[in-house]
C-alpha cells in the first residue's frame, strides 16, 4: 500500500507540472501578441483637407502612429521628406499620404489634361457660374453675350462650346474700386480649337455657364438670340397657300347636223327652202304629220 500510495503522489507532482508549464506557455505567448499588437510606426498624414495640385509646405502635414502591423503600402514616416512634392488627388484631414497621390514633377493639374487636350480657365460671376453650384467633374455649356456683334447694335448670346468638363473650380475675392466681389474660377478641358474660341468669346463679351445632366452627352444645332426674338418671340412661318385645282374642261356638244331643206316652186322658179319649225303649241293643233284631226 506504502509503494503504491508513493506512485500516485509521484504521478500527480508529474500532472501538476506539466499543467503548470502549459498556462505559463499561453500566458507567455499571449502577453508576446499584446505587446506585439501595441507596437506603432509613425505614418505622414494631412493636416487639413487638400485639393490636388498643391505643393506641400510643412503646414500641411502631421505625423501620427499607426499599428506596425496595418501601415499603409508607400506611406511616409517623415514629414520633411514630403515638403516640395505636389498632390495628384484630393485628400481629406488624417488621410496617409502615399507616394501614388504625389508628383515630383510639380504641376498637379497638368497631370490631368489628357494628350492633345488643354486646360482653359475662365471667370464668372455668381450668377453666371450657376451660383456656385460648378464643381470639378460637372459638365457645362458655354455661352457668351456680345453687346454688338458685327455690324448690328442689338445685343446677341449664342452658345459657343457644349458638353465641356470642368476639372477644377475655385472663389476668389477681386476688387473694383472700393467695392469687392467674390469671382469663380472655372478651368475647363478643350481641344486647341475650342480654347480659341473660349478667348475670343471672353474678350468680346460676357461668360456664363450652363450645368448639364452628366448622363446627357448629346449637342444640339442653336442659332444667336437677338433682343427682337425675346421681345417679338419666335417668327411664324408663312403659312403655304392653298393650291386651288383648275375646273375640269367641259367639251362642247358637237354642232348638229343641218336640218334637211325643201323644194318650192314659185312663180315657175324652184328653190330650196328651209322648212318652218312650228311651236309646241302649234304642232299640237295641228298633229303630227300623217295624221288627221277628227
Amino acid at each position: 500500500m506504502r509503494k503504491g500510495g508513493i506512485v500516485l503522489i509521484v504521478v500527480a507532482f508529474l500532472l501538476a507540472g506539466g499543467a503548470a508549464y502549459l498556462v505559463r506557455d499561453y500566458l507567455e505567448s499571449s502577453t508576446t501578441r499584446e505587446v506585439a499588437a501595441f507596437e506603432t510606426a509613425p505614418v505622414v498624414v494631412a493636416a487639413e483637407d487638400l485639393s490636388y495640385g498643391i505643393k506641400l509646405e510643412q503646414r500641411h502635414l502631421r505625423t501620427v502612429d499607426y499599428p506596425a502591423s496595418s501601415l499603409p503600402s508607400g506611406a511616409y514616416g517623415v514629414a520633411d521628406s514630403l515638403v516640395g512634392q505636389v498632390t495628384k488627388v484630393f485628400l481629406v484631414t488624417n488621410e496617409p499620404i502615399i507616394a501614388a497621390k504625389l508628383s515630383s514633377k510639380g504641376g498637379g493639374l497638368s497631370l490631368r489634361i489628357p494628350e492633345k487636350l488643354r486646360a482653359s480657365s475662365v471667370k464668372v460671376d455668381e450668377v453666371s457660374g450657376v451660383s456656385g453650384f460648378v464643381l470639378p467633374g460637372d459638365r457645362v455649356d458655354v455661352l457668351v453675350t456680345i453687346a454688338k456683334a458685327g455690324m448690328s447694335s442689338d445685343p446677341v448670346t449664342q452658345i459657343v462650346l457644349q458638353d465641356v468638363e470642368v476639372i477644377a473650380a475655385g472663389t476668389k475675392t477681386e476688387t473694383e474700386g472700393t467695392k469687392a466681389f467674390n469671382v469663380q474660377q472655372i478651368t475647363l478641358l478643350t481641344t486647341p480649337q475650342d480654347a480659341e474660341k473660349l478667348a475670343l468669346a471672353q474678350h468680346q463679351g460676357k461668360i456664363l455657364l450652363a450645368l448639364r445632366n452628366p448622363a446627357d452627352r448629346d449637342t444640339l444645332t442653336t442659332y444667336a438670340v437677338k433682343m427682337e426674338d425675346i421681345i417679338r418671340g419666335p417668327e411664324k412661318k408663312a403659312e403655304p397657300a392653298p393650291v386651288r385645282k383648275a375646273p375640269a374642261r367641259v367639251e362642247a356638244p358637237p354642232p348638229a347636223p343641218p336640218s334637211p331643206g325643201r323644194t318650192v316652186i314659185r312663180g315657175g322658179e324652184a328653190k330650196e327652202e328651209e322648212p318652218v319649225m312650228l311651236p309646241d303649241t302649234a304642232k299640237a293643233r295641228r298633229g303630227t304629220p300623217g295624221t288627221r284631226r277628227r
